[in-house]
């Protein structure tokens, strides 16, 4: 009824501070005006993410009842001030096999998210933030090899006192649907639409603060291979569409108006 599981994933990532194309020549050329790139070391890198995760699980009501709780540091190669842990707790109720209602809640203490440009103090600024993440999903099969799930998502993100105009609530709906091709081999897409609103205090100054509010759309294919019975291996590949939403100007909002 109870048990441990640990494991480690490995992820590279070409672009881990978002820098656009003009602020990647810039850093290979040196430059750092008004501490841009303080403390960034590389625009990529490798994070390295082990896991552990304490479950119990019982029967209820003739059906399987499942908890835990999982913990997740992230610890970059060559950008030590981008380490962060996830932690996370879960219940999932099983109806009959295979088919579940689940509840998830989730927090990221401090991420840090790169350098932001502060416009009161004209320099930039070390961006972080907390989050906190729940999630609600209903996974149904379709015979024995095909299966949907429905989630919805709620996420709130705490920025530091130089970027309270950054804080959002965010609203997701991501549909799974998920395929054995044999024993071995498993297929899954999802597609997901979120609504990001910036919540922040916009300060007292005369001038317009950044807003930050988008909209997401995601696509994702993930093929997952069983090698033995306690080695998996994955490839995913996902393309992402983010359009700010803001009404203000491209001089009042450079960073987000008219953007996507």
């Amino acid at each position: 009824r109870i048990w441990f599981e640990a494991g480690i994933e490995t992820t590279y990532d070409s672009n881990v501070f978002y820098f656009s194309r003009d602020e990647m020549d810039d850093f290979d050329t040196g430059g750092n005006a008004n501490g841009h790139f303080t403390n960034v070391n590389s625009i990529d890198d490798v994070i390295f993410s082990p896991g552990f995760e304490l479950a119990y699980k019982d029967l209820f009501r003739g059906h399987t009842l499942k908890s835990g709780i999982v913990v997740t540091p992230h610890f970059y190669t060559y950008n030590k001030i981008k380490d962060y842990e996830d932690y996370r707790f879960y219940v999932r109720q099983y109806l009959n096999k295979d088919e579940f209602l689940g509840f998830d809640y989730a927090r990221t203490p401090e991420y840090r998210e790169g350098n932001f440009y502060d416009r009161d103090d004209a320099r930039y600024k070390k961006a972080t933030y907390s989050e906190d993440r729940f999630t609600l999903a209903y996974n149904r099969p379709f015979g024995e090899d095909t299966s949907a799930m429905a989630q919805y998502f709620y996420v709130t993100d705490d920025y530091n006192n130089d970027f309270d105009e950054y804080d959002l609530d965010s609203h997701a709906l991501r549909l799974t649907l998920r395929k054995a091709f044999t024993e071995d081999f498993t297929g899954r897409i999802f597609g997901e639409y979120a609504n990001e609103n910036a919540q922040g205090d916009m300060g007292a100054t005369a001038r317009v603060e950044s807003d930050p509010s988008r909209q997401i759309w995601k696509v994702n294919l993930r093929g997952t291979y069983d090698v033995t019975s306690d080695l998996q291996m994955y490839l995913q590949y996902g393309l992402w569409f983010i359009d700010y939403t803001t009404s203000h100007s491209v001089a009042d909002d450079p960073y987000h108006a008219e953007r996507d």
